[in-house]
C-alpha cells in the first residue's frame, strides 16, 4: 500500500473524500448516498495509504447505513465491506468483524438480496480466510439452501462463493466443501460451477479424483445422454468408421450446454484419466453438428485430449511398444484422419481454420501427420486460400 506524496493527487483525493462526506449527510437523496458509497469504495481501492487516517470515519459511516430503507443503498454497503475488511485488515477483525458478519448473514436471509450476500461472503473469505472459521457451519447451511432450494433455481453466485471459500481457506474446508459437492452437482452444468470446481481442485487437492469423476458423469450426460463409465469394453477401432450419433436439437440452450461440456472437458484438470475412448465415442459426432461454434468446439477438445493422452506417452519412448500403446495410436490415428476430413471440407472458415492450427501448434501430432493419409488430406487443404495463407504468413 503506497504512501500518498503528490500534492496534485493529495489534492483530488481531499476534495472527492470532503464530496463523499456531503453526500451522506443526514437527509441526502437516495441518489446521492449510493454515488458516494460508490466513489467510497474507489478511494479505499486506488489511493494507497490517503485513507488509512480516515478508516475509521468510513466505516463509521458505512455502519451507519447498513440497515437504510433503501435497497439500492444496502446492495452497495454489502458489497463495500469486503473491501474495508481488505484495507486494513487487523483492524477491521478486531473493530468490525462481527457486526458485519451478522449483516451479511441477515443479507443471505433476504431472498432479494442474497445474491449480493454471496458475493461479499465469497471477497470477505479471500480478505480473511482463516477468520471466518467460526461462521463455517452457518455459512454451509445457507449455501446449500441457496444451490439447492426447494423452488425455484440454483443460485449461482452461492455456487461461486463455495469456489471463492475454497480458495481463500484451502484444506481447512475439506470436509465443508466435500459436503456441498453432492448439491453443487444436482444442478445442470454451468461455467459459474465450472469455475467455482477449479478453485477447489486447485485449493484442495485432495478432492480432486471425487470431482473428476463427477464432473465427467456430468459432461457425458450432456454430450451422450449416459453416465461416463471406464469399465465399458471398448468398440473395436475401424479406419473411417463413426461411433454414435450426436443427440440433435434446435434448442439453443442445449447447443450451449454441448458447447460448455466440449469446452470443459478440454480445459478442466482430467489428469490420470486417459479419455480419448471417450473422444471416439461421445466427441468425435459433433464435427458433424449443424452449429459451427458446436463444430469448432468438438474439434478443439479432441486435439487437447489427444495431446494430453501423448503427453504422458513420448517420455516413455514410442507409443508402439504395448499392446495398450498400440490401441491408443490406432485411436489417434482415426480421430486425427476425421479431424484432417473436417479441416477440408467443413462449410465454415473459423472451423477449418482452428483444426490446423491446433495441429500444427503442436509436435505431438506430427507423426501422425506424416502418414500417407494425412498428407493426402493436408495436400488438399492448399487449394483452402483462407487457412494456406493463415498458416504459411
Amino acid at each position: 500500500m503506497g504512501n500518498v506524496t503528490n500534492p496534485i493527487l493529495l489534492s483530488r483525493y481531499n476534495r472527492m473524500f470532503e464530496a463523499t462526506q456531503d453526500g451522506l449527510g443526514r437527509n441526502a437523496p437516495v441518489h446521492s448516498i449510493h454515488g458516494s458509497l460508490l466513489a467510497v469504495g474507489e478511494l479505499l481501492r486506488n489511493t494507497g495509504e490517503f485513507m488509512m487516517s480516515r478508516y475509521r470515519e468510513v466505516a463509521e459511516i458505512v455502519l451507519r447505513y447498513l440497515e437504510h430503507r433503501d435497497r439500492l443503498v444496502r446492495l452497495s454497503i454489502t458489497s463495500l465491506l469486503p473491501r474495508i475488511a481488505h484495507f486494513l485488515r487487523d483492524r477491521f477483525v478486531t473493530n468490525y468483524l462481527t457486526i458485519c458478519m451478522n449483516h451479511i448473514l441477515t443479507v443471505l436471509r433476504r431472498p432479494a438480496e442474497r445474491a449480493s450476500g454471496f458475493i461479499a461472503l465469497g471477497e470477505m473469505a479471500g480478505a480473511l480466510d482463516g477468520e471466518l472459521i467460526h461462521y463455517l457451519p452457518t455459512i454451509m447451511s445457507h449455501l446449500r439452501d441457496a444451490i439447492a432450494p426447494r423452488k425455484g433455481r440454483p443460485l449461482l453466485e452461492a455456487v461461486a462463493c463455495v469456489g471463492n471459500i475454497a480458495k481463500a481457506m484451502g484444506s481447512t474446508v475439506e470436509t465443508h466443501v466435500r459436503d456441498l459437492l453432492d448439491v453443487m452437482f444436482s444442478s445442470s452444468l454451468s461455467s459459474t460451477l465450472v469455475d467455482a470446481l477449479d478453485q477447489i481442485t486447485i485449493s484442495i487437492p485432495s478432492l480432486l479424483p471425487t470431482v473428476q469423476d463427477r464432473l465427467l458423469d456430468c459432461i457425458s450426460l450432456v454430450l451422450s445422454r449416459s453416465p461416463y463409465s471406464q469399465t465399458k469394453p471398448p468398440v473395436p477401432v475401424v479406419r473411417g468408421s463413426t461411433v454414435g450419433m450426436a443427440p440433435q436439437s434446435s434448442d439453443p440452450s442445449c447447443s450451449a450446454q454441448v458447447q460448455l461440456a466440449l469446452q470443459t472437458l478440454a480445459r478442466f484438470n482430467f489428469k490420470g484419466h486417459d479419455l480419448l475412448e471417450f473422444a471416439r465415442e461421445s466427441v468425435l459426432v459433433y464435427l458433424d453438428d449443424e452449429d459451427a461454434a458446436t463444430r469448432k468446439d468438438a474439434a478443439l477438445c479432441c486435439c487437447r485430449l489427444i495431446a494430453n493422452s501423448l503427453s504422458g506417452v513420448t517420455q516413455f519412448g514410442s507409443s508402439r511398444s504395448t499392446r495398450a500403446g498400440g490401441r491408443r495410436r490406432r485411436l489417434v490415428e482415426e480421430i486425427v484422419e476425421k479431424l484432417l476430413r473436417t479441416a477440408v471440407a467443413d462449410a465454415d472458415v473459423t472451423v477449418r481454420k482452428s483444426i490446423f492450427v491446433a495441429l500444427y501448434g503442436n509436435q505431438c501430432f506430427d507423426d501422425y501427420l506424416a502418414q500417407a493419409d494425412s498428407l493426402t488430406a493436408i495436400f488438399a487443404s492448399l487449394n483452402d486460400e483462407v487457412c494456406t495463407c493463415y498458416l504459411f504468413e
